[in-house]
C-alpha cells in the first residue's frame, strides 16, 4: 500500500443474510423495529422474492398485515412457486378478515407441495376457516340471504326483508345476520327497525365486537349518550381482530369518544406496539387535543416501520409547514400536498430511467404506488399516463406485481392486464380473479382453431375438486368418464352446464371411492338443483353400467 493510501476510507457493504442474521439477535433482544430495518434494507439491496419474504414475514410478526399482502404479492408476481409464500398470504388474508382469499391460498399452497410443513400449515388454515360463522352455513341459506341483500340494497326493502327473515329460522348463525339487517336499517336511518333486530343480536351473543358497537352507533344517534359510551367502551374490550378493530375506531370517532378510544389503543398496543393503524389512530387523537408535537412523533414512527404509508408521510409534513391552524380530517389529504406530489412524480419521470423510477424502496416507486392505488380518478389516470406506451422490463414487472395485489381496484388490474397484452407479453402471469388467484396468459388464438371441450372443461373440474388431496386422482376419473362420453355430453359440459357436470363427477368419484360422507357433504354444500346433479348422475351411470347413485 502507497503511503496516499494510507488512512483511506473504503464503504464496506454488509450482506443479506448477514443483515438477516443480524435482524434475528436483535428481534430476539426485544428491538423489533431496528430488526425490522434492517431486513427492509436487505430486501431492496438483494431484490430477489426471498428477500421480499422476508421482510413480509416480518412486518406480518408485528402486525402489519396490510403492508405484508403487498410485499408478498410483488413476491408472487415474480417466483410463484416460492416455497412458503402462499402459506403466508393465507396468514395475512386471515388475519384481515377476507376468509375466501385466505381459502383460496392454502389450497394453493397445498397444490404446490401436499406434504410439506408449509402445507401442514395450510390445513390448519382451512380448519380454523372452517369454525368461522360464515363456513357454518349450507350453501343454499348463503344464497338466500344474498339474493335478500341484493333486494334489500337494490330497493325493493319489503322483498328483501322477507328473505332475511325466511333465513333467520334456518341460519346457524343468526346474530351476524341480525346485525347485517340493522345496519341496513340504520343506512336508510329506520332506527325502529334496527331496534327490532340489535337488542336481540346482544342477547344471543353478548360479547360479539360487532353488534356491541352497531349498538353504541344507534343509541348515539337517538340520543342515549351515556348508554352508547358504555357499549362501546364494552366492546372495545373484545375488539380483538382487524375487522373489530376498524369498526370500534370509525364508531368512536363518529361519537368523539377519545377516553374509550385512549383506553383501548393503550390495551391494543399492548399487544401491538408496531401495528401501523393503531399509531395513525393514536396520533389523529393527538390532532384533535392539538397536540401537534406528539401527533409528529407518530407519524416518524409509523414511517420507520412503513414508508410507503401515504397518509403519514404527508401528514407529516404538511403539518411541519403548518403548525397554525392544522386540521386532520381521517382519509383525507391536503389536496395542495397531492398536487405538489404529482409534479414531483412527472419531474421524477422525466428525469430518470423507469429502472430508477420504479426500483422497490426509491421516491418514484413510493409516488407511483400511492397514485396508481389512489381513491380518485385524475390520480390514478396521471400515474397510468406515466406507465403506458413503456416497453422496459421494469414497467413490465410492475405491471405483473398489480395483477397480484389483492385489495386493489379492478379496473387497475384490467388495465395492467391490457398493456401486458398490447406489449406482446407472453407469459404465464397470476391475476387476482374476484376471490381466487388463477393464471393467465395473453396468447392469440386463431379464429379457425377450434377450441378443444376438454381444455375448456378441466380447468373448471380442478378449481372444483382442489380442496381434495386426491383432486389429481378425481381428475383422473374425469378424463376416463369424458372418452366414454357423446360429442353432445361433452359440448354440454365444457359450456353453461360445466359446473354441474364437475360436481357430478366429484361426488360419482367420492361415491366409487367409498367416501360417502364426503359426498353427502359435496351434495348438500353447493347452490345446484339436486334434480340437475342427480340427472347428470344417472347418465353417468348408464356410462359406467351402474345402477344410478342418486
Amino acid at each position: 500500500m502507497s503511503q496516499n493510501q494510507q488512512g483511506a476510507l473504503y464503504a464496506f457493504r454488509l450482506s443479506g443474510s448477514r443483515m438477516r442474521r443480524r435482524a434475528l439477535q436483535l428481534r430476539r433482544q426485544g428491538q423489533t423495529l431496528d430488526a425490522l430495518t434492517l431486513v427492509r434494507r436487505a430486501a431492496e439491496q438483494d431484490d430477489t422474492p426471498a428477500a421480499w419474504q422476508a421482510l413480509a414475514t416480518e412486518l406480518r410478526q408485528t402486525g402489519n398485515w396490510e403492508a405484508a399482502v403487498q410485499l408478498l404479492a410483488r413476491v408472487l408476481s415474480r417466483d410463484p412457486h416460492l416455497p412458503g409464500v402462499w402459506c403466508d398470504m393465507a396468514r395475512c388474508l386471515q388475519a384481515l378478515g377476507a376468509d375466501e382469499l385466505a381459502v383460496d391460498c392454502a389450497y394453493h399452497q397445498l397444490q404446490e407441495d401436499p406434504w410439506s410443513p408449509e402445507a401442514d400449515a395450510a390445513r390448519a388454515i382451512l380448519q380454523a376457516l372452517e369454525t368461522m360463522p360464515e363456513a357454518k352455513e349450507p350453501r343454499r341459506i348463503q344464497r338466500m340471504i344474498h339474493r335478500g341483500l341484493n333486494a334489500w340494497q337494490t330497493g325493493d326493502r319489503p322483498l328483501g326483508e322477507r328473505r332475511i327473515r325466511r333465513a333467520l329460522h334456518l341460519a346457524a348463525d343468526k346474530e351476524r345476520l341480525m346485525v347485517t339487517a340493522a345496519m341496513l336499517c340504520m343506512l336508510e336511518m329506520d332506527f325502529d327497525g334496527a331496534l327490532r333486530y340489535l337488542p336481540r343480536a346482544l342477547r344471543r351473543s353478548p360479547e360479539d365486537p360487532r353488534t356491541l358497537t352497531a349498538l353504541s352507533t344507534l343509541y348515539h344517534q337517538l340520543g342515549k349518550r351515556r348508554l352508547a359510551r358504555g357499549l362501546l367502551a364494552k366492546a372495545g374490550r373484545y375488539a380483538d381482530s382487524v375487522m373489530a378493530e376498524d369498526g370500534f375506531l370509525t364508531a368512536a370517532w363518529a361519537q368523539d369518544a377519545w377516553k374509550e378510544t385512549n383506553d383501548y389503543l393503550t390495551l391494543r398496543m399492548k399487544q401491538l406496539p408496531c401495528r401501523t393503524a393503531l399509531l395513525a389512530a393514536k396520533a389523529t387523537m393527538c390532532c384533535e387535543r392539538e397536540n401537534l408535537p406528539g401527533a409528529r412523533q407518530l407519524w416518524r414512527e409509523i414511517l420507520a416501520i412503513d414508508p410507503d404509508d401515504r397518509q403519514s408521510a404527508v401528514m407529516n409534513t404538511w403539518a411541519q409547514t403548518h403548525p397554525e391552524g392544522f386540521i386532520n380530517a381521517p382519509g383525507l389529504l391536503p389536496k395542495a400536498e397531492r398536487q405538489r406530489q404529482l409534479t414531483e412524480l412527472r419531474m421524477l419521470a422525466e428525469s430518470l430511467t423507469m429502472e430508477d423510477l420504479l426500483r422497490p424502496g426509491s421516491r418514484g416507486r413510493q409516488l407511483t404506488d400511492w397514485f396508481i392505488a389512489s381513491s380518485d380518478l385524475q390520480e390514478r389516470q396521471t400515474a397510468q399516463q406515466l406507465l403506458e406506451g413503456r416497453t422496459e422490463a421494469a414497467v413490465t414487472a410492475y405491471w405483473k406485481e398489480l395483477l397480484c395485489r389483492p385489495f386493489l381496484r379492478m379496473e387497475t388490474r384490467h388495465w395492467a392486464l391490457v398493456q401486458l397484452a398490447r406489449m406482446g407479453c407472453r407469459d404465464e402471469m397470476l391475476m387476482m380473479a374476484g376471490s381466487h388467484y388463477t393464471l393467465v396468459a395473453c396468447q392469440p388464438v386463431a379464429d379457425t382453431e377450434p377450441q378443444k371441450p376438454w381444455r375448456m372443461f378441466l380447468p373448471a373440474l380442478l378449481r372444483e375438486t382442489r380442496r381434495y388431496r386426491r383432486s389429481n386422482e378425481i381428475a383422473e376419473f374425469g378424463a376416463e368418464m369424458w372418452q366414454q362420453m357423446s360429442a353432445a355430453q361433452r359440448m354440454e359440459a365444457a359450456g353453461q352446464g360445466s359446473l354441474v357436470w364437475c360436481k357430478a363427477m366429484e361426488i360419482l368419484f367420492l361415491r366409487m371411492a367409498g367416501e360417502e360422507e364426503q359426498a353427502a357433504r359435496a351434495a348438500a354444500n353447493t347452490p345446484l338443483s339436486p334434480r340437475r346433479i342427480s340427472r347428470v348422475l344417472r347418465r353417468l351411470a348408464r356410462e359406467l353400467a351402474a345402477e344410478p347413485v342418486m
